[in-house]
């Protein structure tokens, strides 16, 4: 199992182009070239998922390793399955009977996975500390 601080620097590398996408915009970092901001838009929304964990880490590093733990196997299915299914969604809606597109599920997927771990952390958390009194 990765532990607590290298799935924290992981996710904390990886949000960094994030977070700079996200502040700049992909119409000042590219210059307005229309492939430069496309790709740059899609690297975007298929890396947001990262930001929630980096969050969800750093918060778990001042927890017990039990609760990591049990978050983490969560976690090691979630956000590979939050990247294929962002991926594989279209980058615009087909209709209005179809609205999905990348950044709604990016969306979705990040609000659900906070949604969860902070479920799953809780129980943990009241588990690990009804066992030890």
């Amino acid at each position: 199992m990765i532990s607590k601080r290298i799935t924290l620097i992981i996710s904390a590398i990886m949000s960094i182009p994030i977070v700079f996408i996200g502040l700049l915009g992909t119409y000042a970092l590219c210059s307005n070239r229309e492939i430069c901001i496309d790709y740059s838009h899609s690297f975007f929304l298929q890396f947001l998922p990262m930001l929630p964990v980096s969050i969800v880490c750093l918060f778990l590093l001042f927890q017990r390793t039990e609760i990591y733990e049990s978050w983490f196997r969560f976690a090691r299915w979630w956000i590979p399955l939050s990247m294929i299914l962002i991926f594989i969604s279209p980058e615009y809606p087909q209709g209005i009977y179809d609205p999905i597109q990348k950044g709604s599920v990016a969306l979705v997927m990040s609000v659900l996975f906070v949604a969860i771990s902070i479920v799953i952390i809780t129980i943990k958390y009241f588990s690990v500390k009804k066992r030890s009194r």
